[in-house]
């Protein structure tokens, strides 16, 4: 049977532009919104964590209410982890800096100083805002708790000084007349969050063009006309001054009802290209009425990509250290299997460039840091991609692995470090000269976690409306693929309810026609934090003897039963562990082993279905080999 994976891309037939939609679950796109109104230098929407919809155990209040214009102080203690003087925050919001103390003794510690809702800063400056556990003490907490990004938050830290500012949070509006709004994570996002210059040359690139465009949305009570998405894109040279560089706007002919309405089609037909120069995008997209909106501040999103020197990203990239912005995690609950592989799918335009690394980082969700020396190792397999009946799927017979990263933890690995591994040679399987990449072609960087494990994801961003944009909107429409993950019918897909791992709500089939909601939306909020590194400058691979070969041995090949693999590694290795992989990524079986050189591992093989297989074997440091086989019954 013909296994295969559906890529996000977007095949939804939705109708003519200037159609609205109105669903009662629209609310549940929306999500939360947090408002700062004050001070004016870093007024507008940030993106935050809440403690009611942690991935932990919800604990503190749910949005549940709104908040317009609150005042926001910091306490006398800005760590908030000591007892706070009684009456010090009466009815206000309290800013405090996260650290050394659980979240839910700071939070507790507000409330009973008369706090009404606390604002935590991530400390860590790049990781985003993050999940948040109860601790000890959060089940007494009855106030909502947030928490925004140490840039967000030292910005709004600096601005109010020894002063306050004034914050608005809802779940949809603050029941103004006129309060346009755009969806959180639905603008038409770049390619990527990084990409490498060498892949830009200023041509059109059907793979690398921007799209403009958002959800919108009426949290007013008044009906809205004269509708127009405005579009302004930025470039930022290294070391150079700021200049637009492109415009664009779409107008909206039809009228915006109120009460959980949205204009899901406001997306040019248009795109642009990205020109080769190290530097930063900003994309920014604003809404505006005939009317003048009540509440500003939430009318505009801002997304930005990074031309780097060597890194493709899809998630939000860290430019002053090179690290992939992480601020959740997903995992598998798919029992069945011991572990998932997910990671970002690349076009690589222009070849000759080598496949150096990989950065990712990986958890198994307990709060507290600890090393991850019993997880051993895991394994990034790069894959190359050749759609080779044009289908838009990848199946078993396209499929081809490359190449292997290994990252080996020792005990100074904690939870939520962002990781490195290096990529091995084709050839020995050991780290050494790089496999070259080749041009016009679509790689796979999948990580592989064990389904006790979680992947780290950056949660502020969702592929779906680039993909919907892409393929819908654009005058010249093209499938935009962004993270293979599930392999299966839409209609199995859906039947999985324990899977966290829910990113890719349609593939190649169209689903219920027209009809947008909150499922399929929420579902790819959510992008692999893995940074793929290329060699800055093109390399060539002399001929190597191919020792790798002899050190892992499958037998019988084709088999129906049993399968043998002889490991003979060239030294005794502290650690290593075998792996079978199938044709596309899924991890059928784990095996770890201690103090060995040279030893046989029997794995049974009858209730695998027929095809190809891959028998990998990881060993101290970061060395790796791999031997493809087949199942035959």
């Amino acid at each position: 049977m013909k296994k295969n994976f559906l890529l996000s891309f977007s095949i939804l037939a939705i109708c003519m532009l200037g159609f609205i939609q109105s669903n009662a679950q629209f609310s549940a796109i929306m999500k939360p919104r947090l408002v700062v109104n004050s001070p004016s230098s870093v007024a507008g929407v940030k993106n935050f964590s809440f403690s009611s919809s942690s991935t932990t155990g919800s604990w503190g209040r749910a949005i549940d209410s709104s908040w317009w214009n609150v005042e926001l102080v910091k306490p006398s203690s800005f760590e908030a982890c000591g007892t706070l003087g009684a009456g010090s925050l009466a009815g206000k919001w309290a800013l405090v800096l996260r650290g050394n103390c659980e979240f839910g003794v700071k939070a507790k510690n507000c409330q009973d100083a008369g706090a009404k809702g606390v604002i935590i800063i991530n400390q860590h400056p790049g990781e985003g805002p993050v999940g948040m556990g109860a601790g000890a003490v959060g089940n007494l907490v009855t106030i909502p708790v947030l928490m925004i990004s140490y840039e967000d938050g030292m910005a709004l830290n600096a601005a109010m000084g020894s002063g306050s500012g004034f914050v608005s949070l809802t779940a949809w509006g603050f029941g103004f007349a006129h309060d346009l709004t755009l969806v959180p994570n639905s603008v038409a996002n770049a390619p990527y969050g990084a990409i490498p210059v060498t892949q830009l040359d200023g041509t059109d690139i059907a793979n690398y063009r921007g799209y403009t465009g958002a959800f919108i949305a009426n949290v007013g009570t008044s009906d809205e006309t004269g509708l127009k998405i405005r579009n302004e894109v930025s470039f930022t040279p290294t070391g150079g001054s700021t200049s637009v560089v492109y415009t664009d706007s779409v107008v909206i002919t039809d009228t915006l009802q109120p009460i959980d309405s949205m204009e899901l089609n406001a997306f040019s037909p248009r795109s642009f290209k990205f020109n080769g120069a190290l530097g930063r995008y900003d994309i920014k997209t604003t809404v505006v009425g005939d009317s003048a909106d009540n509440n500003a501040a939430d009318n505009s999103l801002s997304h930005s990509m990074e031309v780097t020197a060597q890194i493709f990203c899809k998630s939000r990239l860290n430019p002053t250290n090179g690290e992939p912005i992480s601020n959740g995690g997903l995992r598998s609950g798919n029992t069945a299997l011991a572990g998932i592989m997910w990671g970002p799918l690349m076009y690589i335009n222009k070849g000759g460039y080598g496949a150096q690394e990989v950065k990712f980082t990986v958890s198994d969700g307990d709060t507290s840091k600890h090393d991850l020396t019993s997880l051993q190792f895991v394994g990034v397999f790069l894959f190359k991609w050749v759609d080779g009946n044009s289908d838009n799927i990848m199946e078993q017979s396209e499929m081809t692995l490359k190449s292997i990263a290994v990252k080996e933890f020792t005990t100074l690995d904690s939870n939520n470090d962002i990781f490195t591994a290096p990529f091995g040679n084709a050839s020995t399987g050991e780290v050494g000269a790089p496999i070259v990449l080749d041009g016009s072609s679509w790689y796979w960087a999948g990580v592989s976690v064990p389904n006790t494990m979680f992947l780290g994801v950056d949660n502020n961003l969702s592929y779906f409306n680039r993909s919907n944009a892409a393929a819908n909107f654009a005058t010249n429409k093209v499938k935009d693929y962004w993270s293979p993950l599930f392999e299966g019918t839409s209609n199995e897909y859906n039947l999985i309810t324990t899977d966290s791992l829910k990113m890719i709500p349609f593939g190649t089939l169209k689903r219920d026609a027209a009809l947008i909601d909150s499922t399929p939306f929420l579902q790819t909020i959510g992008v692999p934090a893995v940074a793929f590194y290329t060699t800055v400058h093109p390399v060539s691979v002399k001929n190597v003897t191919a020792t790798a070969e002899n050190r892992i041995n499958v037998y019988p090949n084709p088999a129906a039963s049993d399968v043998n693999i002889d490991l003979a590694l060239p030294q005794a290795a502290k650690n290593a562990q075998v792996q079978i992989v199938d044709a596309m990524g899924r991890v059928i079986y784990i095996e770890k082993l201690y103090n060995v050189q040279n030893t046989k591992v029997i794995f049974s093989a009858a209730k695998l279905a027929p095809g190809n297989y891959y028998a990998v074997v990881m060993y101290d440091g970061a060395n790796s080999a791999f031997k493809q086989f087949s199942i035959v019954k």
